[in-house]
């Protein structure tokens, strides 16, 4: 849910939130586009925006079209450091990221992050160029979605840390939090018309298709884990029909915890503190604050008959927290019963099991090998927040405390009573069909 609050001011403002109502200008060939050395990214962050968690946009940067350029000829020679950063849907191009690959995956939790701070050069490519690019490229290898897996999460429930974990090993790429996948989901929260089927399909296979040649960059022949933020699990299927050999995952924690990590991480600026302090924060979400307008992307479950605004708006920044655990959950449900993810994980076990558990990933999306990990190896990755310094380190964790920090003991029962609501997940008691035991 990151990256859509501000922490200092009353308002929502997601980059680029307005460009719905601008006139279609597609571009017809692929530019460099000219950037000054700062992202405006920094600057929007002085003036209160969402600072590191915002969504990648264009507008990250200072531009201006630059020189046309052939991009055949850019991904041949500098793929390895070309990667997908967002779309520029207003023109119908991708806005690709020219950094240094070892930069990427090391100064930050999140990519979309490491390619805001060190991107050397962007690169805008029409869609239809693309995707003919794509199928020239990819012709030489036609397996290879089958070394693609998606990681789904509630979020605030290890998926970093697995993320991290995972790519310890010697066979895969981790990448946590490429965004373009978020803004594409973002545009379809917007309109769900917003693109052609087989367009949709194609841009998600390019997209991953950059990542994947990028992955083998790092390590030839390796598969690679797409970790996202957890409102993409709104375009898993649409992944999953675009590469139907590709692999899913889905990790998710108990309901108070996530809630609680969720509030703490993303509901701490001042405005947010003093209204929770005043008990006004309902009135200030609902009616005041503008939130509304992201309400279908953070949670749809807000459209469904069966969530009437008394069932939440009385708690508040809890209630928005589980409207959004809510929704991802009812997704992940609703897959499920099709069989849709290769591995389902709890938090709680990957906690206590650690590298049984990324070992029992590897075995059920089919990739070869085990973690083969040191105990030493795996208790460094454990032991220290795979957050890093970014805004949402776990505040748990630097307080070491087991118990809410923001869900206060007066919120539990209408809390509870709020996820009863939902009575297919309550028949389940929280859980998700097929869940990987571990003993």
């Amino acid at each position: 849910m990151g990256g859509y609050f501000s922490a200092e001011k009353a308002v929502v403002d997601v980059p680029g939130m307005n460009f719905m109502n601008s006139p279609a200008t597609p571009a017809k060939e692929s530019v460099e586009l000219d950037i000054s050395e700062t992202p405006a990214h920094n600057k929007r962050s002085a003036q209160g925006d969402f600072g590191e968690e915002s969504m990648a946009h264009i507008n990250d940067f200072t531009w201006k079209d630059g020189c046309a350029v052939d991009f055949q000829t850019i991904v041949r020679e500098r793929g390895c450091r070309v990667t997908p950063y967002c779309l520029d849907h207003v023109r119908r191009r991708i806005i690709f990221v020219d950094a240094d690959g070892d930069k990427l995956e090391s100064n930050h939790p999140f990519v979309y992050q490491s390619q805001r701070q060190f991107a050397d050069k962007l690169y805008a490519v029409p869609y239809e160029e693309a995707i003919r690019c794509l199928n020239e490229q990819a012709t030489g290898d036609k397996a290879w979605t089958r070394k693609v897996v998606m990681l789904h999460s509630t979020g605030r429930c290890g998926s970093t840390l697995l993320c991290k974990l995972l790519g310890m090993g010697s066979t895969v790429v981790s990448l946590s939090e490429p965004d373009v996948y978020s803004y594409i989901r973002w545009l379809l929260s917007e309109n769900p018309n917003m693109f052609a089927d087989r367009e949709l399909s194609d841009l998600l296979r390019v997209v991953t298709w950059m990542w994947y040649s990028y992955a083998q960059s790092r390590i030839p022949n390796s598969y690679v884990c797409i970790k996202m933020r957890s409102q993409c699990i709104g375009i898993a299927e649409a992944m999953k029909k675009s590469m139907p050999e590709s692999k899913a995952i889905f990790l998710y924690r108990n309901p108070i915890d996530t809630i609680d990590s969720t509030c703490v991480a993303f509901f701490k600026g001042v405005v947010q503190k003093w209204v929770r302090a005043w008990h006004v924060d309902s009135f200030f979400i609902f009616k005041l604050s503008g939130w509304k307008k992201i309400f279908n992307y953070i949670a749809p479950l807000f459209n469904d008959p069966r969530f009437p605004e008394q069932t939440y708006y009385p708690l508040g920044f809890v209630g928005l927290a589980a409207m959004a655990w809510l929704s991802v959950m009812d997704e992940a449900l609703r897959l499920q019963k099709k069989n849709f993810f290769d591995s389902c994980i709890m938090y709680e076990d990957l906690c206590e099991f650690r590298t049984a558990v990324a070992d029992r990933i590897l075995a059920d999306c089919g990739f070869d090998g085990k973690m083969a990990l040191s105990q030493a190896e795996a208790s460094d990755v454990f032991d220290n927040d795979a957050h890093g310094d970014a805004a949402t380190v776990s505040a748990r964790r630097k307080a070491k405390s087991k118990d809410p920090l923001f869900v206060l003991p007066e919120d539990v029962e209408p809390l509870m009573k709020l996820l009863d609501v939902h009575a297919e997940l309550k028949a389940v008691d929280n859980h998700i069909p097929h869940t990987a035991t571990f003993a």
